[in-house]
């Protein structure tokens, strides 16, 4: 299979055989179908046909679906080997841990696979888009990967892009892939009953097992309606084949591996309780290292590389559990969480996430600076400073997920710099105060002069002010200007500039700023003006 992967992107654990050594279990669990899994996917025919339509007529194709909707197994499992076939080869990549590096090192293997594709081009995948507006990457990085995709595309080069589909007007800050991305969009949607039949019936009959009557009919009762289902139907397949008897995938079988509600939430606390309380830690530490917040809140999964997750023989232990389980995927550069649905489904994480929001945001950023630190040389340019390495200085000092060495060494350089900043301020302040009092016998003698200069100088001074007000409302239009500018791609960061611009000047204009941060989200309907003054209801007629 003409498929080619590279080493950013999170590999797919094996299949785990029977105890008995019967054969491998048909369905995957919470982990993305791969191109390895194609034998086993079934469901989604009519869909990997209109995406290899679309393809053929547009440069770019744009899969889109909420999280959950198995975009990324219909892309992976589907579309790339259907495309294999036909001769056009596809290297697959996630944004990962250094987006630029993961696009150069896929554009780096075209040169040998030039005429073995479609019009002699090989193609790119880059599925789990959405991890470029989870993480605070370098200014810029962003943009550019994404015109980046737009050049490829445009250069003929085919190119399909996997996003979570509340995170598509992210793709407005390249109006050349904007554009693109609504020639190719294909949506993907909740899968039909007979759909669903198959993509449970086939791979058990490709197994050589058998599903009990009535099975099929209770998972179709509990996926119905039921948002993010596929990873949760597999995981629950694959924890109901953990239970099957001899070759028969039984119905108390499902049930007791807590079904299609309950079996990632049941799998996980297994296996929270079966660690001692600081492994319980450990675990709590990891995962959170591997779930970000968008910028509205909702947890995304940000891979992690093994060094922000934690080197001990402690964590490696608490990752191979978790990969064990299903519930997470781990490689030699990278681990990831098997899918997001994992904090959806299971309680306890969704509190450990909630918990903290802020955090785990601040502490992707110092991940990533670190990193990006390190690999530069340490240079002191890159350090923290003011109010963000005040923050990150008090989050150390309170439980803070395991903070690695290397972070721990950027935020103490940091401090020193600081430090060291202060001081050369004091010794400074202290020079200036001996200068003044030496000059303070001569101070009496200029005060005459001073008296004479205060009439002239009245006038220099309110022409100061005027200046000072045209330099401030110039300040306040660039707030405004840059929180304009910013809504598509860093909402949270308009919001901030859009704030600090009313707060300067509080007027029609910084206000229309500042509501247009929120009328312009995805989703928003409506606003409403509510007033303390309502008219009286109205009096029934006297008889």
């Amino acid at each position: 299979m003409a498929v080619e992967r590279v080493s950013h992107d999170a590999g797919t654990p094996t299949r785990a055989g029977s105890p008995a050594g019967r054969g491998p279990c048909p369905y995957q669990g919470l982990p993305a179908y791969d191109h390895g899994d194609a034998e086993w996917f079934f469901g989604r025919d009519d869909d990997i046909a209109d995406c290899v339509r679309v393809l053929a007529a547009s440069p770019l194709l744009l899969v889109v679906g909420p999280s959950g909707s198995g975009k990324s197994s219909l892309v992976r499992a589907g579309v790339v080997p259907a495309l294999a076939a036909a001769g056009q080869r596809m290297t697959v990549i996630t944004p990962g841990l250094d987006p630029a590096a993961a696009l150069s090192s896929a554009l780096s293997t075209t040169p040998s696979t030039v005429g073995a594709g479609v019009g002699g081009r090989a193609g790119l995948v880059v599925d789990q888009l959405e991890e470029l507006f989870a993480a605070e990457y370098a200014s810029g990085l962003v943009v550019a990967f994404l015109g980046r995709l737009a050049e490829l595309a445009e250069a003929g080069t085919p190119v399909v892009a996997v996003l979570r589909s509340d995170q598509m007007g992210a793709l407005s800050a390249v109006p050349a892939l904007a554009r693109l991305a609504q020639r190719g969009l294909h949506l993907v949607t909740p899968m039909a009953e007979e759909q669903l039949r198959a993509a449970v019936e086939r791979p058990a009959e490709l197994a050589g097992l058998l599903l009990e009557p009535g099975l099929v009919d209770v998972l179709l009762r509990d996926v119905k309606g039921r948002p993010a289902a596929l990873p949760l139907l597999s995981h629950a397949l694959a924890q109901s084949w953990e239970r099957r008897e001899g070759r028969v995938l039984t119905v108390p079988g499902y049930l007791a591996s807590g079904g299609v509600r309950g079996a990632v939430a049941r799998s996980a606390e297994r296996l929270h309780d079966s660690l001692t309380p600081d492994g319980q830690a450990t675990l709590r530490a990891v995962l959170l290292r591997l779930v970000t917040p968008s910028p509205d809140g909702e947890p995304v999964t940000t891979p992690a590389s093994w060094a922000a997750v934690g080197t001990a023989p402690e964590h490696r232990a608490v990752v191979d559990l978790l990969v064990r389980a299903r519930l997470v995927i781990a490689d030699e550069h990278s681990v990831v969480v098997a899918h997001a649905a994992l904090v959806r489904a299971w309680p306890r994480l969704r509190d450990w996430f909630d918990d903290d929001a802020a955090g785990r945001r601040a502490m992707r950023h110092l991940t990533l600076a670190a990193d990006d630190w390190n690999a530069r040389d340490r240079p002191d340019g890159d350090l923290y400073r003011g109010a963000r390495l005040l923050d990150a200085l008090d989050r150390r000092r309170r439980p803070w997920p395991d903070v690695t060495p290397l972070e721990h060494a950027f935020l103490d350089a940091s401090a020193a710099r600081a430090n060291g900043e202060q001081d050369t301020g004091t010794r400074r302040e202290g020079r200036q105060a001996g200068r003044n009092r030496r000059l303070r016998p001569g101070v009496a003698g200029v005060a005459v002069v001073l008296v004479l200069a205060l009439a002239a100088g009245a006038v220099a001074v309110e022409q100061g002010r005027d200046a000072a007000r045209v330099a401030a409302d110039a300040r306040v239009e660039r707030l405004v200007a840059e929180s304009t500018a910013l809504r598509a791609t860093r909402r949270d960061l308009a919001a901030l500039l859009a704030v600090e611009a009313h707060r300067l000047r509080p007027d029609a204009t910084t206000a229309a700023a500042l509501f247009g941060i929120f009328t312009g989200a995805p989703g928003f309907l409506e606003n409403r003006t509510a007033t303390g003054n309502r008219a009286p209801p109205p009096q029934p007629n006297a008889p």
